[in-house]
């Protein structure tokens, strides 16, 4: 998988994952496939983009997402 293809699959798992906490009532087994998924190809990401010399997770670094409470 690309580098691009991860991050589309990042993006695509992020969204996801902020489309199923704002549902009404929580699917938690769903929540933690979507976290699992997410934090495999994040993983892929670091290891990637330390090999070709990028820094580290340079995915959505520049963004935060309204309502990220890990930025608070």
């Amino acid at each position: 998988m690309s580098l691009t293809d991860l991050e589309s699959e990042y993006e695509r798992l992020r969204n996801e994952l902020e489309k199923a906490y704002a549902a009404p009532v929580w699917n938690s087994g769903l929540i933690d496939r979507i976290a699992n998924a997410l934090t495999r190809v994040e993983r892929t990401l670091v290891r990637l983009s330390t090999a070709v010399g990028m820094p580290a997770l340079t995915v959505n670094s520049a963004k935060t997402r309204q309502g990220d409470m890990s930025r608070t």
